[in-house]
């Protein structure tokens, strides 16, 4: 099982898994997959966990990880697939313990539930370093699993605020500040960084995914 999770919503999380499922299909893997997004069934995913903005689940937390570890095994026996991807919604972690609207309940619950063997982090440019490592610490010490890769949209988020409300501004970033943002990531957290748009980084995120899992594979024989 493979979990993409992220520091922050309006990342392209969503993005990322469709690319990862159409290379490795491509590649004549078995792909299972469960999306967090309302409308995952539309792209074919073998279920719809819809639990973001505007969530019609009427599910109490608790139940999220013998409900997800069902349909998982279901998912298993029906379709006997190589690898299982699934996709969290949001943040991870916390900001700040002490805001309530940054706690991230239902993204634990789903990665307790999903108990991914290894994770990809998506992160934005302005994310401090303390706190995509946090995210990475986080996630190692709830689901045991290692972080493998780190991804990156190609856009940069501008939080703007007036009259007590916030939103956010996305701004293109150029190519060169793109490839120093990822150098930057991969020097300081030791792990491969790719931008999700792209194909050579698609190819990169592929390849580390099947390159850890291979060896866990080994490790296991």
């Amino acid at each position: 099982v493979l979990g993409v999770f992220g520091t922050s919503s309006q990342q392209g999380k969503f993005t990322l898994q469709l690319a990862l499922r159409r290379h490795l299909l491509r590649m004549g893997y078995n792909v299972g997959q469960i999306g967090t997004e309302h409308h995952s069934v539309l792209f074919g995913m073998d279920l719809t966990f819809p639990m973001g903005y505007a969530s019609p689940l009427n599910l109490p937390l608790q139940w999220y990880v013998p409900y997800l570890d069902h349909k998982m095994r279901e998912i298993c026996h029906q379709k006997r697939p190589d690898i299982i991807l699934v996709g969290s919604q949001s943040g991870t972690i916390p900001y700040d313990v002490h805001e309530h609207s940054t706690h991230s309940m239902a993204s634990t619950a789903f990665l307790l539930g999903a108990k991914p063997d290894a994770c990809i982090l998506v992160v934005n440019s302005i994310d401090a370093d303390k706190y995509i490592q946090d995210t990475i610490d986080g996630i190692r010490a709830l689901a045991k699993a290692p972080t493998i890769l780190l991804a990156m949209s190609d856009k940069e988020k501008h939080i703007r605020a007036a009259y007590g409300r916030s939103w956010i501004t996305p701004r293109q970033m150029s190519q060169e500040e793109i490839d120093k943002k990822l150098r930057c990531l991969e020097d300081r957290f030791s792990l491969p960084a790719v931008k999700i748009l792209s194909e050579e980084g698609q190819e990169k995120m592929v390849n580390t995914v099947i390159q850890f899992y291979a060896a866990e594979e080994e490790t296991c024989q």
